[in-house]
């Protein structure tokens, strides 16, 4: 008997496979991935993250499709819908719906709470980039970037994405965050959870389970940490977190 009903449910899983990839197949021009019965995708892309959609790209086109378990992904690297998604108005492409599954998924912030503080968020970024405060922001920037250009003249030769990604990240990290915050937790601490995190949130935000993803779990928890901790100590007074924060 209890053969039967395994048997019967691998028959209605394989079923539903079948019929949920010959569905896509014949509904829509946008290739689709090849996945296994009920979970898709999901194992590939937990395990493999970017770069199993970059073989995914390679193989399938700057459009594909992937199932990852219950639901249909579509994942878009052609330049052109890419700029009317960034360029087309309000009424044609929404940003909202876009971001909903990040900040529910990625930042545990239900997306009615995000939408309410959107826009008094946007209108005081919108404040600091006014050309006044822009020229004070990029005093602050070059300060910090300084030091870290002559370095490169020194050494003669670097790596260019890693001390791109270094250059970008503690000159406008310490403008933004304040260099209290780096003193707390250090410099090159902070840039590792963040650089974590940011590899991995793209896959965070999918139906991936995080159980999959442990580094992105353990970068976010320490961030968060450090965010705390910083709070509560003051460290953001007066930098330009500290003004969002306010607004």
């Amino acid at each position: 008997m209890l053969l039967a009903v395994i048997n019967a449910c691998l028959l209605l899983a394989a079923a539903a496979w079948l019929w949920s990839t010959t569905y896509f197949k014949s509904s829509t021009a946008v290739p689709v991935v090849p996945g296994l019965p009920l979970l898709g995708s999901v194992i590939a892309l937990g395990r493999g993250g970017t770069a199993f959609l970059s073989q995914c790209r390679q193989q399938f086109g700057d459009v594909f499709c992937l199932h990852v378990l219950h639901q249909r992904m579509v994942f878009v690297f052609d330049p052109a819908m890419l700029s009317l998604f960034f360029k087309a108005p309000e009424s044609q492409v929404s940003f909202k719906p876009a971001v909903k599954r990040f900040t529910q998924r990625v930042y545990g912030l239900p997306s009615s709470e995000f939408f309410e503080r959107h826009e008094p968020l946007l209108a005081t970024l919108r404040q600091l980039l006014v050309p006044a405060e822009l020229e004070v922001l990029g005093q602050r920037l070059l300060r910090y970037a300084g030091p870290q250009l002559q370095a490169w003249q020194q050494q003669g030769k670097v790596e260019l994405w890693a001390s791109c990604q270094r250059l970008v990240f503690q000159s406008a990290g310490r403008v933004l965050f304040g260099q209290a915050f780096f003193d707390r937790h250090g410099l090159e601490a902070v840039q590792q959870e963040f650089l974590t995190f940011e590899e991995n949130f793209e896959i965070a935000a999918s139906p991936v389970p995080h159980l999959l993803l442990p580094a992105f779990r353990r970068s976010r928890s320490a961030l968060l940490r450090m965010f705390r901790q910083s709070l509560a100590a003051g460290d953001f007074k007066g930098t330009v977190v500290d003004q969002l924060l306010q607004g």
